[in-house]
């Protein structure tokens, strides 16, 4: 067995993995015009918001466009890029319970089931992406708790949402105030409230952050974000993986 001190750890070429949810409308796929060396893996059908800015974009409009996408992240082409976009894993869980309901007409719970298991094994994918940092968009859901609203990323069934805020190190809840000028402003709330979930597992990150994910991927890992193309580490197949 190999033992091994974390501090000797902490320069390994792991990605940041980042779920960021939010109301509609807030910008989160604008976020995208923060981080360089980017690839945004698009299932919302059009960015509007992005027409003005220079970035990369894929169309994933089905889950066999996905698994095309997924597969290719895997691919030598794909390492001119550090960070991987997807717009919005709710989005590709609507996808895939719009097949499930299919495959189970008479039995939605059964349909509930498998999407939970097919988006388990789509975030767990992700997560292994160790080169890649890799932040998944989400819509906000708002439910009920008692006597208390509380949000949360909006996923089909309650076992996705909470794999998916297991198994990735960053949560955060995209929101909008205003600063002490009182201009209205964007930011990211990183620790948990009676209302949001969120999480992070840096000691790095103030409760609130600005909405730009270049200073949070450099916060959290201390680097600045250089061009791939420099980078000799990569991964190189082509092999396709199932959502």
């Amino acid at each position: 067995m190999l033992i091994r001190n974390t501090r000797d750890m902490v320069d390994e070429n792991q990605g940041v993995k980042i779920v960021v949810y939010g109301e509609a409308g807030i910008g989160k796929t604008r976020l995208a015009t923060t981080m360089p060396y980017s690839i945004l893996l698009s299932a919302e059908g059009g960015t509007p918001s992005l027409k003005n800015f220079d970035v990369d974009r894929g169309e994933v409009p089905n889950t066999l466009a996905l698994k095309e996408a997924n597969g290719w992240l895997k691919s030598s082409e794909a390492s001119q890029y550090s960070t991987v976009i997807v717009d919005s894993i709710s989005k590709i869980g609507d996808f895939i319970f719009d097949e499930e309901k299919k495959n189970s007409p008479r039995d939605q719970r059964q349909a509930y089931g498998e999407t939970a298991a097919r988006l388990i094994r789509l975030i767990d994918y992700y997560k292994t992406l160790t080169r890649f940092n890799v932040v998944l968009l989400a819509r906000q859901v708002r439910y009920e708790d008692g006597d208390k609203i509380k949000y949360t990323p909006d996923l089909p069934g309650k076992a996705a949402t909470n794999a998916l805020l297991h198994t990735f190190d960053e949560a955060y809840a995209l929101r909008q105030g205003k600063n002490q000028e009182g201009k209205l402003v964007r930011y990211f709330q990183t620790a948990p409230c009676t209302q949001y979930a969120a999480k992070s597992r840096s000691d790095s990150l103030n409760s609130k952050e600005p909405a730009d994910l270049y200073e949070i991927i450099y916060k959290i890992t201390g680097k600045f974000a250089t061009d791939p193309a420099t980078d000799p580490t990569t991964e190189s197949t082509t092999e396709e993986e199932a959502v």
